[in-house]
């Protein structure tokens, strides 16, 4: 009876101690509802970890996930609970086989790399000598539009320099080929300008205007001035000698020849000096007007309706002077030759009224 007592007294808690053991018999048997994942930002740095080198944060995420991923998949199918995942033959394998896909992603990393330095390299060498070439040229093309199309280049290039220093060798090479286009585009109003200069028929007009006004000079003991656009030069001549040249400025149509009013671009022909104006009678420092257009002028805008060159309403224009306020680094004027303010001073000492002035587009 004592012991059955004792049974009754103690069967409640014998009843707890076996329901707490088959509940950790069931918690041992039931698999990890997460995953075991070894030290996988080790991983990561093992495997992208090459002499130093910094590697792209997308890279490194990018591999991140793969090994999560890796490990994840093979937990899932792995039966018991994590301490069995650490210690079985087939986690080893995942691992073995994550560190493969890691190694061959980082070889792809290598060689993306590679190619973003060389493309890097060629877009940059391109860009920075296109552009030394067209500083080279100076000033002398003149266009607002041709200009716009060197200072795009140039902000393009500089960066270009900015992505590179941060390592961000894609963005660079993208802004150095930006920088490229925009000089091509600099180099196709170059040619554009400049091939008028080579035609055979336009040489020998302007070195018949040329002779003809230096011979006036020396006939009559007088001062003639020429104007050379593809020189951006102005050149005083004394009974036929040259006694000094100024620096000039033209219209912002660049170097193509006159036909209508509102091209910007400066007239090509014989002229003379109708009347000088002095400070205060101009907003340009000093001024010498021209006789634009004359009969030559006339007679060629007619030619160009003629041929449909000009758009209906066109007309020829006028106001053409030679005048200070120049210096400014570009062709800028409405058509007019433009010096800077010290030079102007000169000229306008050295000329009077009826002074011939003969602008060519180059003298050849």
């Amino acid at each position: 009876m004592p012991r059955f007592r004792l049974f009754l007294a103690l069967g409640p808690i014998l009843g707890i101690l076996v329901a707490c053991a088959a509940l950790l018999v069931l918690a041992a048997g039931r698999p990890s509802s997460r995953p075991f994942v070894p030290a996988v930002d080790g991983a990561v740095e093992g495997a992208l970890g090459l002499e130093g080198e910094a590697v792209d944060l997308g890279a490194r995420e990018a591999l991140r996930s793969r090994l999560l991923a890796a490990r994840t998949a093979e937990a899932g199918v792995e039966a018991g609970s994590w301490k069995l995942w650490t210690s079985s033959e087939r986690a080893d394998r995942a691992w073995q086989r994550a560190a493969l896909g890691a190694w061959h992603h980082r070889r792809e990393v290598q060689r993306r790399q590679r190619e973003l330095e060389v493309g890097w390299e060629a877009a940059r060498a391109r860009a920075e000598g296109l552009i030394g070439e067209a500083r080279t040229r100076g000033s002398r093309l003149g266009g607002r539009s041709a200009l716009a199309a060197l200072r795009a280049a140039e902000s393009s290039l500089s960066l270009a320099y900015r992505w590179a220093e941060q390592g961000r060798l894609e963005p660079a090479a993208a802004a150095a080929e930006e920088s490229v286009a925009h000089l091509e585009r600099y180099d196709a109003a170059w040619d554009k300008a400049h091939s008028r200069f080579e035609d055979p028929a336009n040489r020998r007009r302007w070195s018949d205007w040329v002779t003809a006004t230096l011979d006036r000079s020396r006939r009559e003991r007088s001062v003639v001035l020429v104007v050379d656009k593809l020189a951006r030069r102005l050149e005083v001549y004394d009974r036929g000698r040259r006694v000094v040249a100024f620096e000039a400025e033209l219209g912002s149509g660049g170097l193509q020849a006159k036909l209508r009013a509102g091209d910007r671009a400066t007239p090509e022909g014989r002229y003379k000096v109708t009347e000088k104006r002095d400070r205060g009678a101009t907003r340009y420092h000093k001024a010498l007007m021209l006789d634009y257009p004359n009969d030559d002028d006339r007679a060629r805008f007619r030619a160009a309706q003629r041929r449909g060159e000009l758009a209906a309403g066109a007309r020829i224009g006028g106001l053409i002077e030679i005048h200070g306020r120049g210096g400014q680094g570009l062709d800028w004027t409405d058509g007019c030759v433009a010096l800077a303010d010290g030079d102007m001073d000169r000229l306008f000492a050295l000329v009077k009224k009826g002074t011939p002035v003969t602008i060519v587009g180059t003298v050849p």
